[in-house]
């Protein structure tokens, strides 16, 4: 399950004191290491997929993996990968590329939406850790310093509280998983890119993958006419 509405979970989260800052992530050791692997583990992914790239164009030149890591939007890096596989891979193997980048796309923008907001933690809550997004903090603190005669005080509170989400240690735990497995899988699908005659078994585990097979059988819908 993704990030929910504090309010949602507890109902009377408005009057609880939610905290937001450096500190709060000390507070949190579990959900902090859980945190840190997410982050960690996306440098493994990136660096997959410059390889599955070099395989493709059949090039080992640092030319080409400076360009790639000069790509910083993850768009622009997947899109030169599906050029790429215009002219290396077949059709069938074209599908189950498509069907990975947008199982990349999504579990992307989850960990994208935890590591880009601001954490928190407060005394109600055990299980987890508070996020806000970036913007909403910045404009309340800038109401505090500027906005005259305004004071965080239990209506501001609560007001923080109707845009406050929390992880649960589970949803990290999911997070963490996803991209575990998703950098499995794209280095899977490095060694159909370097070996073009790869095990037609081997290519079936891939497509079966729950994830995957749940992508190509949307894609294959949609595709239907």
């Amino acid at each position: 399950m993704a990030r929910q509405p504090i309010v949602r979970v507890y109902p009377n989260a408005r009057n609880f004191n939610l905290r937001f800052g450096s500190s709060a992530i000390n507070k949190r050791p579990d959900e902090a290491g859980l945190i840190g692997k997410i982050v960690a583990k996306w440098s493994y992914i990136e660096a997959e997929m410059a390889v599955v790239l070099g395989m493709l164009l059949k090039t080992e030149s640092a030319a080409m993996l400076s360009v790639f890591q000069i790509l910083r939007r993850s768009s622009a890096q997947r899109d030169a990968i599906s050029q790429a596989a215009k002219t290396s891979l077949d059709d069938a193997q074209q599908e189950l590329l498509g069907a990975l980048m947008n199982v990349h796309r999504a579990i992307e923008a989850d960990r994208n939406d935890l590591v880009h907001g601001v954490l928190g933690e407060c005394d109600e809550v055990k299980d987890g850790i508070l996020w806000l997004q970036a913007t909403d903090q910045m404009l309340l603190r800038l109401r505090f310093h500027l906005e005259p005669g305004f004071a965080f005080d239990s209506e501001a509170q609560a007001m923080l509280a109707e845009k406050t989400f929390l992880y649960r240690k589970a949803d990290l735990e999911r997070i963490e998983q996803d991209i575990a497995e998703l950098w499995r899988i794209w280095y899977e699908v490095m060694q159909i890119a370097h070996y073009p005659t790869a095990s037609a078994e081997q290519f079936r585990q891939l497509c079966d993958q729950p994830r995957i097979a749940q992508e190509l059988a949307r894609m294959r819908q949609k595709n239907t006419p």
